[in-house]
């Protein structure tokens, strides 16, 4: 079975991935040393297993074969972060979930009257990008924007200067550029909260 028929989509990649992190791992018990081909010619190693009453000789090995001597309980109770994980892979609220092209879907309409905006965003890592888009547009359509570059538009704010100002995503994303009284170039500062 190939990869693609396998796993059609991030989601169900995701869901098996965290199936595998539940599954335990082999014991020191059940790890044999076997030959091994190393540039051609086998190199023999030792085909030792390890006793529970054996005292091993190193004291990394006394810590694994201690764990291995408790019962099995750790492996059996789920990890507490894996109900984060089986939330992200069954809600999909990932990042990834976010279209690079997705915030052109919020670009408003060009109406009579409207206003072209430059908006130039200088990232944290101090990287620049350069839109345009008409002033009718939702703030909202920014905030995707960000989210697109893989930065949550939830921990960063909008700084604009020359009057200064800050926006977040929760508060008045659902107004345009024109009622925020956006100038016809704007140099937007993303910056962490």
């Amino acid at each position: 079975m190939e990869f693609l028929e396998r796993y059609p989509d991030f989601a169900a990649y995701d869901h098996s991935f965290s199936q595998n992190l539940t599954k335990p791992g082999p014991s020191i018990e059940d790890i044999v040393f076997e030959e091994a081909t190393v540039n051609g010619t086998k190199k023999h190693g030792s085909k030792r297993k390890f006793i529970d009453d054996e005292i091993p000789t190193s004291s990394k090995r006394s810590k694994i074969s201690q764990s291995n001597s408790q019962p099995n309980s750790q492996a059996s109770v789920p990890d507490v972060d894996m109900g984060e994980i089986e939330e992200l892979c069954n809600n999909g609220t990932t990042l990834t979930t976010v279209d690079r092209e997705e915030w052109k879907n919020y670009i408003g309409p060009q109406e009579a009257g409207y206003q072209k905006i430059q908006i130039v965003f200088r990232f944290p890592n101090n990287e620049r990008e350069k839109i345009e888009i008409p002033d009718t547009t939702q703030l909202r359509a920014l905030f995707v924007f960000l989210d697109g570059r893989g930065l949550n538009s939830r921990d960063h704010v909008f700084v604009l200067t020359y009057p200064q100002r800050k926006y977040f995503c929760d508060r008045l994303s659902s107004l345009n550029l024109r009622q925020l009284d956006f100038n016809r170039q704007e140099l937007i500062h993303v910056d962490r909260k």
